[in-house]
């Protein structure tokens, strides 16, 4: 494996303006082919098929069809910034404002409200509520999730904190992981450049880590049309690549600066930190391959796809991280 990889090294050296041609190609293919096919995230992406809770959620649709939803559900979180519990009259009045101004949508079947839910915490200051749509949670529109964030201005205006989240409908903006990624990019950034004592080489594992990422949710995303994948997975997907991609990348630089410190050419240090630190890098990023698809079976098609999308961070990233290192050192 080591002599596979120097030669591999060698080779990228010589041509690496023609691997980085070849990644941006490769990312450009896979964003044409997630665009051609469309998006289509499943509620049930999460399911663990032949658990028992499978089971008993199966067996009280079929003996209480009641309970039966089939619609995509969103939870409204709501916490009270102005003093005064939500139980209060005045409060009570905000909310049952907004839960009538939801109601008016014509995609919604019916709201929950929390006295129905019972889901008043201890000191009334926190409470959820449901809404629940007419269509399945993939069938949901844009549109109509727009019509419920501008509704829940309302509570907002009178320091209601009132936020969304669902397991099974795509809300714009539902969760801040894309601000906590951009925040943690910027303080990984700043720690490799202190330990580089290098702005260049600090930003080239966060960047490959970025060109891999892109092309590994696109993979997502096709998967989408052939397997079931919630809407989360998109979050979780970019935690991991983002980490394996820095993680890797940083493993062969490190590597890359030590042999270049014992007077060896670009082209030996690279060699040489493909043949060694290169070969715990393959080592690592396939276990995380195979433990990823080893989880598939508990049924769970999400993991498979972040099994499969992991070949991208990991191997993707490996030689992109490599061809960008041969040209910027």
């Amino acid at each position: 494996m080591g002599q596979l990889l120097s030669k591999l090294g060698r080779w990228i050296y010589r041509h690496a303006k023609l691997t980085i041609v070849a990644f941006f190609i490769t990312i450009a293919v896979s964003v044409g082919a997630a665009l051609s096919f469309g998006i289509h995230f499943d509620s049930a992406g999460m399911s663990i098929q032949g658990s028992q809770s499978e089971r008993a959620n199966k067996l009280m649709e079929k003996e209480f069809p009641s309970t039966r939803q089939n619609g995509g559900q969103v939870q409204i979180v709501l916490h009270s910034n102005n003093g005064k519990a939500l139980t209060t009259d005045k409060n009570q009045q905000v909310m049952a404002e907004l839960f009538q101004d939801v109601q008016k949508n014509s995609h919604v079947k019916m709201v929950i409200l929390p006295a129905m839910l019972n889901s008043y915490s201890k000191d009334g200051m926190t409470a959820t509520a449901r809404v629940i749509y007419k269509q399945k949670g993939e069938n949901v529109s844009e549109k109509t999730v727009d019509a419920l964030e501008k509704s829940i201005k309302i509570t907002r205006h009178k320091s209601i904190q009132t936020e969304l989240t669902s397991n099974d409908v795509t809300i714009s903006g539902m969760d801040n992981g894309e601000q906590a990624e951009v925040v943690g990019l910027a303080i990984a950034f700043v720690i490799l450049a202190i330990t580089f004592a290098s702005l260049l080489v600090a930003g080239i594992p966060i960047l490959s880590a970025l060109l891999g990422l892109v092309t590994g949710m696109m993979l997502v995303l096709i998967s989408t049309n052939f397997l079931s994948v919630a809407t989360f997975s998109m979050s979780l997907v970019g935690m991991m690549g983002l980490a394996v991609g820095i993680d890797y990348a940083l493993f062969i630089i490190s590597r890359y600066r030590q042999e270049l410190q014992q007077n060896k050419s670009k082209k030996d240090a690279l060699s040489a930190a493909m043949s060694t630190a290169g070969t715990s890098v393959i080592f690592a990023g396939a276990t995380v391959i195979v433990a990823l698809l080893g989880m598939t079976v508990l049924g769970i098609d999400m993991l498979s796809v972040m099994g499969i999308a992991s070949f991208y961070f990991s191997q993707c990233n490996y030689f992109l991280g490599m061809a960008i290192l041969s040209k910027a050192s």
